[in-house]
């Protein structure tokens, strides 16, 4: 026999609160996606401001293997160098796993890969000049 449905009332209750709109992200939206290997704790990675020199942001700590994880950023128009790192310098593909990594910029991709058998790599995107319609200089 069919199981009964839940009932619903259109009017609202009084204990309902409106459910609130994401913040949009009034920079540049980056986007971490790692995929660890199976020695996700010698993985880690950061996010610079190569314009303020400010570190902007770091991997968490990876514990768990072969497993996906997502990160979005809401950083400032800028010139960033992320440096993806394996302590091991054996990458994070192939011979322990089919890890891999990509970085996007606002849904654009600017750094990916996984294979390779140094400390590190990296990868430099976006830009330190004045926003566009921003004057670079004072009027005299």
């Amino acid at each position: 026999a069919p199981s009964s449905s839940p009932s619903s009332s259109m009017a609202p209750s009084s204990s309902s609160q409106p459910t609130e709109m994401p913040t949009p992200c009034a920079g540049i939206s980056i986007t971490v996606d790692v995929l660890t290997d199976d020695y996700p704790l010698e993985t880690s990675w950061t996010l610079t401001n190569t314009c303020t020199g400010a570190e902007e942001a770091i991997g968490p700590p990876y514990t768990n293997t072969t497993t996906e994880y997502i990160d979005t950023y809401c950083m400032p128009a800028a010139r960033y160098t992320f440096v993806f790192s394996d302590s091991y310098n054996d990458g994070i593909c192939c011979n322990y796993g089919a890890g891999r990594y990509d970085v996007f910029s606002d849904g654009v991709t600017v750094a990916s890969g996984g294979e390779f058998n140094t400390a590190n790599e990296t990868t430099t995107f976006g830009s330190c000049s004045e926003p566009s319609g921003q004057p670079s200089s004072q009027p005299s």
